[in-house]
């Protein structure tokens, strides 16, 4: 049977917009360069002017030191927000006495006192992430050097005259995260804010106790994270152009201390369950829809210290196809699908296959938390229902079998109806020995459309 394809999903709330200035912001002062770096801010703005035409206004600006992404804070945030409101390309800033100037086009920030720039990057009111090609390092402290790291994380450090002066020795910020790749936010952190908010208003709805314990970020500052991001994007512009709309949501994933680790390190895997489950849980990841957490741990296992860890993910969904977990599918069922959900036009949970996981799917963030809301399923003692259409390929199934295996297969279906105990993948099995899988498959497809 034909199912629809789901519509595309409404994007997470935004920040509230900053408001305009009473008074047009004053016109930056000329800024005096060496020509070698002319040369480097020519290069940027080939490779960075593009994010500034195609952007929203950001709420969350960010600059590139020591190897790691920090914000500017609130005051500079809307100082550079409203020049990007009136589409300044370079808009000048005071930060403690201290002189900048902001050049969206070419993504970097610009000391004018003596010249030195490091990269910026944003993310805009859509939640869309914009980074420059190549990140600029520089923390213009009296005695430090600029880096540049390109997009395979190499890194050279930058003469006074402008040269390359050699292999980059990387500098390191005192590790104050749990996790790798992600940095602990501050209650006070705008960013934490806006994560927080998006867990417990979808939250309460479940348990309106539930308490977060902290929230790391994941950052991208490393070349695997870095490559994970551009892959992701990629996939965005590929589905686009081949479905139309990317359709990309926000999606929870709950796992344990040590697997948020191995995720933030070195991407997603299937997570290892026993065998006699349904085929599908081990055929790809599923993740819980924004507005449903507590389906977040339909996969997994969570730890047992009373704080539960629920990673907050960008996924690309495509088109969405309707299915059940019980069905046993390993992919989607036709080359139109790309993905699948209980129910594409009002999602509890999608399924993103196996093949698709790291191009799909990207951590945001992961939210520690305190709440009775998310507990792994117990498959066994799972209440399946049957599909519709599911007594229409017994009758069908009885057409087609020797006369002397009918009563066999009326009782096993009438058994699994009445005797919940009897697992799903125990049915199949002796559904299939009755049958034979060849015949099973022939006739679901004809009854299912698949």
């Amino acid at each position: 049977m034909e199912q629809p394809s789901s519509p595309p999903r409404e994007s997470p709330p935004s920040p509230p917009a900053a408001p305009t200035p009473a008074a047009p912001t004053p016109s930056p002062p000329p800024l005096v360069v060496n020509r070698d770096c002319v040369c480097c801010c020519d290069g940027l703005i080939v490779q960075n002017g593009r994010n500034f035409e195609r952007s929203g206004p950001p709420y969350r600006i960010m600059f590139f030191r020591r190897n790691f992404w920090e914000d500017f804070n609130g005051e500079a945030v809307e100082s550079m927000r409203s020049g990007f409101l009136e589409g300044k390309a370079v808009v000048p800033l005071e930060i403690e006495g201290v002189k900048y100037a902001i050049d969206f086009a070419r993504m970097v920030q610009v000391h004018l006192g003596c010249g030195e720039q490091r990269s910026i990057a944003w993310i805009d009111n859509k939640n869309t992430p914009f980074f420059p090609k190549q990140f600029l390092h520089h923390d213009f402290s009296e005695n430090a050097q600029p880096v540049i790291t390109d997009r395979k994380g190499k890194g050279k450090m930058v003469s006074e005259e402008g040269h390359f002066s050699g292999p980059l020795k990387r500098l390191r910020l005192t590790p104050t995260s749990k996790f790798p790749n992600a940095k602990l936010l501050s209650k006070n952190d705008k960013t934490y804010a806006y994560f927080s908010s998006l867990f417990l208003n979808n939250m309460a709805k479940f348990d309106n106790g539930a308490v977060i314990t902290d929230i790391h970020e994941f950052q991208i500052s490393e070349p695997l994270a870095r490559a994970r991001w551009l892959v992701l994007e990629k996939e965005i512009e590929t589905t686009r152009r081949v479905r139309g709309d990317a359709n990309v949501v926000f999606g929870w994933y709950a796992a344990t201390k040590e697997t948020v680790a191995s995720i933030f390190s070195h991407g997603f895997s299937l997570p290892r369950i026993s065998f006699g489950l349904p085929l599908s849980i081990r055929a790809g990841m599923c993740l819980a829809d924004l507005e449903s957490p507590n389906y977040s741990a339909t996969q997994c296992q969570v730890d047992k210290d009373g704080e539960k860890h629920l990673i907050l993910c960008r996924v690309v969904l495509g088109s969405v196809e309707k299915m059940e977990l019980e069905f046993n599918l390993t992919g989607p069922c036709r080359e139109e699908y790309d993905t699948g959900s209980n129910d594409p036009c009002d999602p509890k949970w999608y399924m993103v296959w196996n093949n698709d996981i790291n191009r799909r799917i990207l951590p945001m963030c992961v939210v520690s938390c305190k709440t009775s809301a998310v507990e792994p399923v117990r498959w066994n003692e799972y209440s399946y229902e049957f599909p519709a259409g599911f007594p229409k390929l017994i009758l069908e199934l009885k057409k087609c079998i020797p006369l002397s295996r009918v009563g066999a297969l009326g009782n096993l279906y009438n058994s699994f109806k009445t005797r919940r105990e009897m697992v799903r993948s125990t049915f199949m099995k002796h559904l299939q020995d009755i049958t034979g899988e060849e015949l099973l498959f022939k006739v679901a497809k004809e009854v299912f459309g698949r």
